[in-house]
């Protein structure tokens, strides 16, 4: 019986382990967007819309049906905006509006979007010029604001947890063992 709680907390400890692992490379990816240069955009068009969440995040799969796309679709007020910008004098268009999506569920928000999703849209008014970040690998990609990664605190705090009762449970069998 021993070795069989040992083997589920080594299971356990080993997945919060994983979990961390996730939430680093995501803490990376942010860092690295972070550091893309920027150049001057233009603001074609900015607004806060109802959509859902699978068609703002997988826009090419705007015309496929709900069973056919295999995405929880869930009904979010979203920030949309479009851009124009120059690198090496050829021109650019963009769509992407933060680093990490912003969406916020509609029943969490059933009058209207939260002030945090009104303040993004204040930075970014048609006809503004603002800074835009550009991938050097892809001048094709780019964002115009960065923010917080919002899946980053739940996957350390999962993973933490999962590392902390893996432990707990592997002391425990070692302690009872003796």
């Amino acid at each position: 019986m021993t070795d069989r709680v040992f083997l589920i907390g080594l299971f356990i400890a080993t997945g919060g382990l994983i979990t961390l692992g996730f939430a680093l490379t995501a803490v990376l990816q942010v860092r690295s967007l972070e550091k893309w240069p920027t150049a001057e955009a233009t603001i074609v068009s900015a607004n806060i819309v109802k959509t859902t969440s699978a068609r703002y995040l997988y826009p090419a799969r705007n015309q496929l049906s709900i069973n056919q796309s295999n995405e929880v679709v869930d009904d979010v007020w979203a920030l949309t905006v479009e851009y124009r910008y120059q690198t090496d004098r050829t021109e650019h268009r963009g769509s992407r509006a933060t680093s990490a999506p912003v969406l916020e569920n509609l029943r969490l928000h059933p009058t209207g979007p939260s002030a945090e999703l009104l303040n993004l849209l204040a930075r970014v008014p048609p006809g503004a010029v603002v800074p835009v970040h550009v991938n050097p690998a892809d001048p094709d990609d780019s964002y115009l604001l960065a923010v917080p990664d919002p899946g980053i605190p739940p996957l350390l705090k999962t993973g933490a947890a999962l590392v902390v009762a893996g432990l707990v449970i592997l002391l425990w069998t070692k302690l009872k063992g003796n």
